[in-house]
């Protein structure tokens, strides 16, 4: 059943990376304050941690013990104040941030899974869209066979999940676990899932190259996912735009009853100047301006944001730049998937696309 994270009274496996400040114990925040801690454990889930032996809730935090097993990291390290010119990138406002080449930030980083009382975040949560994309809800309730498309950058490729990293616990990117959610869900339809996506991409490459990598295949339903890389190099939103629309035109070409789901982008870490500097924001008004029949939007921007305002960039990445970690790729699947997917009105069975094994 598909139970997204902001439905549901447990979080299961939110991940933390705990950062010790001028000698202080190693701390971390939930996203939620937790009535009762399960389980706290590394993010290959081969270890559990003790209450009281390895950490401790207090004051709003999680904290490690003097004598912990847990990994952690001290401010020094994750903000050098000098540049090695490859692990280390440019901070708002001087210094650096360290980007060490995964698995480093998988392996430092904690899953806690706890229940609380669902204070209120004010999700940006996508409704269904049945009537936007009529032709795709009718194939999919009439189990008919359907062929989605992915095509975006390295966020949607997976880099940085530990499924492509090949680090327990092999959980795969955010596209794959949706594509897994929406066979669960109508397993009479035949669902055919092509991820045409690859890193370091931008709009441009997507126009150029959708012909041969989307069109052909005669999707009913294309995700578009580019943005992360064209904000870091700031292509005006204008272009952006026509990019998009270069990429939509072409699959209709061959495919005219082809709908879309277009998807604005997550964010980069925003202590760096990528990000300051960056449009990404920008293309977030972009991509609405393209909905209507046959093309919503889900804006990952904004639920990234709301992210941002209860949890540390560095507890959701892979990379400590750009790349979600495997619980921002149950974010990203869980937030696609509410387009597609009914859920409950509340659950404390746990979500399907956050901390979830396999």
């Amino acid at each position: 059943m598909f139970v997204p994270f902001w439905q549901c009274n447990v979080m299961r496996e939110e991940s933390i990376l705990l950062v010790s400040e001028s000698g202080r114990p190693p701390e971390a925040r939930l996203l939620y304050d937790p009535l009762e801690i399960d389980i706290v454990q590394d993010a290959c889930k081969s270890t559990q941690y003790v209450r009281g032996k390895d950490w401790i809730w207090e004051d709003g935090r999680l904290k490690l013990t003097p004598h912990s097993r847990a990994a952690w990291l001290t401010e020094e390290r994750l903000h050098p104040t000098e540049s090695d010119e490859v692990r280390k990138w440019p901070k708002y406002g001087g210094g650096y941030a360290l980007a060490e080449s995964p698995p480093f930030f998988h392996r430092h980083q904690l899953l806690v899974t706890y229940t609380h009382g669902g204070q209120h975040r004010d999700w940006p949560v996508p409704r269904r869209a049945e009537h936007e994309l009529p032709q795709l809800f009718r194939k999919l309730a009439n189990g008919e066979p359907v062929r989605i498309a992915l095509y975006g950058d390295s966020i949607s490729a997976g880099s940085d999940a530990s499924g492509p990293l090949r680090v327990p616990p092999y959980s795969p990117g955010w596209g794959e676990r949706f594509a897994g959610m929406l066979r669960e869900a109508y397993p009479a339809s035949s669902i055919e899932w092509i991820n045409a996506s690859k890193g370091g991409t931008t709009s441009a490459w997507g126009a150029a190259n959708a012909s041969n990598l989307v069109a052909v295949h005669k999707p009913d339903l294309t995700i578009v996912a580019f943005g992360m890389n064209d904000g870091t190099s700031k292509v005006p939103p204008d272009v952006f735009r026509n990019q998009t629309s270069l990429i939509m035109k072409e699959v209709k070409r061959l495919q005219p009853s082809a709908e879309f789901a277009l998807i604005a982008t997550s964010l980069p870490n925003p202590e760096l100047t990528i990000a300051s500097e960056g449009e990404h924001r920008s293309y977030r008004d972009v991509i609405r301006s393209l909905t209507g029949p046959g093309v919503v939007m889900a804006d990952m921007t904004t639920m990234h944001e709301r992210l941002l305002q209860y949890k540390q960039y560095r507890d959701m990445t892979g990379n400590n730049i750009n790349h979600p970690n495997d619980f921002l790729a149950g974010v990203y699947s869980d937030f696609v998937g509410s387009l597609f997917l009914s859920a409950p009105a509340l659950s404390s069975k746990g979500s399907s696309g956050v901390g979830v094994e396999g």
